[in-house]
């Protein structure tokens, strides 16, 4: 499928954590839930929000804290731990996901199912792949064709698609024939079938494109304005699009209206409140209104998660609230700590 930066959303905290620069991240990560990673050696562990080290780095990957516990992988099998670093769940599946709604995605046997916070069972393995629960219903793959259960495992929507995107405001995104639409959550198509690539709906709308151009659409699939093919991930957040306009880079409003102008030689997505700009090499955060709150004058930076921002500061990364304060100082090195 072709869906454009199709996890995107699943993956956003992960991309929320690279440096905007050419320069290699540090080995820490963003906070979620209180917690960072970070990878000493190659392992993964956690520090929390005064540096110090949480969660002993043991293992040999992490997924970020969510709903109270987190991912992790220890000799080829996935588990998960709680805040206190203990296993709650042994080390046993093939590939997992995080906790959404109270359940998670995992892989046994080669077949994905669901397990709760206990590690049972909810939905046993039978599935090809599977999304996190959202809005109540999974998106699942069977037989080469992607449909939507419900926290039974039932089949609300048979499996019928080329490919979807999990539920967003009550819309998905489907595939049928390399072209894309939107079913609502009864299994009825709410905008036809008909455009080349096509995104979830975040803050009232979704960006697809036609034979012309992007579009921004709303729920109703009635087009609201069109923006050219610079546009940045294609979704909003925070209410803003992210776009680019002769070589400088700024962000529409949900009407089309240019909410903050286009002058930033580099910009990133809104999280929390903030995005991440670049002016004369230094970077820096604006607001949603295009105030800037904090000045441009790190060497490199990651955006806002949870409070807390990873920045380089004289060759040495450490994290910033939103105020600008180090809450961590600057020690650590781009390459290892």
């Amino acid at each position: 499928m072709r869906l454009r930066i199709a996890l995107l959303l699943s993956a956003f905290f992960i991309l929320s954590a690279f440096p905007l620069s050419a320069q290699r991240a540090p080995d820490m990560d963003s906070f979620e839930e209180g917690f960072a990673r970070y990878t000493p050696n190659g392992k993964y562990g956690f520090i929390d929000k005064s540096g110090n080290l949480a969660i002993a780095a043991v293992y040999d990957n992490a997924h970020y804290f969510k709903d109270g516990v987190a991912a992790v992988k220890k000799n080829g099998k996935w588990g998960y731990i709680n805040r206190n670093g203990v296993l709650i769940i042994q080390p046993q599946f093939q590939d997992v996901d995080s906790f959404s709604e109270g359940f998670a995605g995992v892989r046994k046997g080669g077949k994905y199912g669901f397990i709760d916070k206990s590690g049972a069972f909810i939905i046993q393995p039978q599935f090809d792949y599977v999304f996190s629960f959202s809005e109540g219903l999974a998106a699942a793959k069977k037989d080469n064709k992607w449909g939507f259960i419900n926290t039974t495992g039932t089949y609300v929507i048979e499996p019928q698609y080329e490919g979807v995107m999990s539920f967003s405001e009550g819309r998905a995104a489907i595939e049928v024939n390399n072209k894309y639409g939107y079913i609502d959550k009864s299994g009825k198509t709410v905008i036809a079938v008909q455009y080349k690539d096509a995104t979830s709906f975040k803050n009232g709308r979704a960006v697809v494109e036609d034979e012309q151009s992007l579009l921004v659409i709303d729920k109703n699939g009635a087009h609201i304005f069109r923006v050219d093919y610079d546009t940045y991930f294609n979704y909003f957040f925070d209410g803003l699009l992210l776009s680019k306009k002769d070589g400088k880079y700024g962000y529409y409003n949900i009407n089309g209206q240019v909410a903050i102008p286009f002058v930033y030689e580099l910009a990133w997505l809104f999280c929390d409140g903030y995005a991440l700009i670049r002016v004369d090499d230094k970077y820096g955060y604006i607001n949603t209104k295009g105030e800037v709150v904090i000045a441009p004058q790190f060497e490199d930076a990651c955006s806002f998660s949870d409070g807390a921002a990873a920045v380089l500061k004289d060759g040495k990364w450490g994290y910033i609230d939103t105020g600008g304060n180090f809450i961590i100082p600057p020690r650590f090195n781009p390459i290892q700590w």
